[in-house]
């Protein structure tokens, strides 16, 4: 099938499966001339939005009283999407005269940040990845600038994951902040800790999220790798393709073996997301009475699924459009070029194209499959507490006095 042929294709059927953005998007997409520029603007939406999915699965602390998932899956208000469609359209990509529009999915993930983050990273940042961990010292000091110096050591684990992998991202001290029926509730380092918590298999879960946790460490490094080979042969050929032939391609095996360490990591993840879904199976045949809290933090956690898996479509659709779009856009890539040269911002944006060209038809099939097995993590916890929630509770017992800061 042609890529315009596709676009139609994928037009039909989100109405059915996807959310009024990824319908916008496709629209909008089917419009537009060939670019390279665009294709790597909806790359790197679909990496944010991957990197919000992470964030919401992994970091985000996680209660009865967290109000995120309700407040990420609410329409944007009126008022607030022309300003944040402002915001998205001071990219050069999208200056008068332009071709384009920001995309629909775009100005979402924008509205989600200002939810989730006091500050976020542009789309083309440069992602991190600590090689060692941050020692107690830094996640103290990380919590005391960004939740205040008397930070309640609970959250020590959800800001380990902040500092080591999103370090560009400040996360609103509200989100640390949930009560539920007045008092303060249970805080957990993420949603996949509330799931356990709630889980009578503890134990067998456990187990098998420290093996995703490890694996997934492996592919966020070989992912780095990667993004730092692509840097490094950008910069020999601007100095000079000829004189660097050897060297390039010595770079170049280099990252054809980190996206061998990826594909083995990802393998082996994927095993472990079987596991890791035939064990959650269990939890939906037990039968134990909630407290009242537990019923809610059972709401809360499909809320946030719910939320994560409407994001995996969403970035999908922006991936899919990409990879349909790719093919007659590098064709059209000299032209691009040529039109560009009389553009705003002409250097930094040609510079931009040709860093990510390099790597761009890899980097989309890492993300599309970061996508799947976000979806899949997610998929696993859907529906699993569907009739406890339905069920009476039980008395809610006292809280115990909080302990002494402990290390994570």
């Amino acid at each position: 099938m042609k890529p315009r042929g596709t676009l139609f294709a994928l037009l039909a059927l989100l109405p059915f499966i996807g959310s009024c953005a990824t319908a916008l998007e496709t629209f909008q997409a089917t419009q537009e001339p060939p670019s390279v520029e665009m294709v790597i603007d909806r790359v790197n939406t679909a990496a944010r939005v991957l990197e919000l999915e992470d964030i919401m699965l992994h970091a985000m602390p996680f209660s009865a009283g967290s109000r995120w998932p309700q407040d990420c899956a609410k329409p944007i208000p009126a008022g607030d999407t022309g300003k944040l469609a402002a915001i998205a359209a001071q990219d050069a990509l999208f200056s008068p005269g332009s071709f384009f529009k920001p995309s629909a999915i775009r100005i979402r993930t924008l509205y989600l940040q200002s939810i989730l983050f006091t500050s976020a990273p542009d789309l083309h940042y440069q992602r991190k990845y600590l090689e060692t961990p941050p020692d107690n010292d830094a996640i103290r000091a990380f919590g005391a600038k960004t939740l205040g110096a008397n930070y309640n050591p609970v959250f020590n684990p959800s800001l380990y994951r902040f500092l080591r992998y999103t370090p560009d991202f400040t996360p609103d001290r509200r989100h640390f902040e949930g009560k539920f029926e007045g008092a303060a509730a249970e805080y957990f380092a993420n949603l996949e800790d509330a799931v356990i918590a709630l889980a009578d298999n503890q134990e067998q879960l456990q187990k098998i999220r420290g093996d995703m946790q490890e694996t997934d460490d492996r592919k966020k490094r070989a992912v780095r790798d990667i993004d730092d080979a692509a840097r490094q042969i950008k910069k020999l050929k601007d100095e000079g393709e000829r004189k660097n032939d050897a060297e390039i391609a010595e770079v170049e095996n280099e990252m054809a073996a980190h996206r061998k360490e990826y594909d083995a990591a990802a393998a082996r993840y994927g095993e472990l997301l079987a596991a890791w879904k035939m064990e959650l199976a269990k939890v939906k045949k037990q039968t134990s009475a909630f407290t009242p809290e537990q019923r809610e933090l059972a709401i809360n956690t499909q809320a946030a699924v719910d939320l994560v898996k409407s994001l995996d479509v969403d970035a999908t659709t922006l991936v899919l459009i990409a990879m349909a779009r790719l093919p007659d856009s590098l064709m059209n890539m000299g032209q691009e070029l040529n039109r560009l040269l009389r553009a705003p911002l002409a250097g930094q944006r040609i510079a931009r194209i040709l860093l990510n060209v390099i790597s761009l038809k890899g980097n989309m099939a890492i993300i599309r499959n970061e996508l799947g097995q976000h979806y899949a993590e997610a998929d696993a916890m859907d529906g699993l507490f569907t009739n406890r929630i339905r069920t009476s509770t039980v008395k809610q017992p006292e809280k115990p006095q909080p302990t002494s800061e402990k290390n994570i």
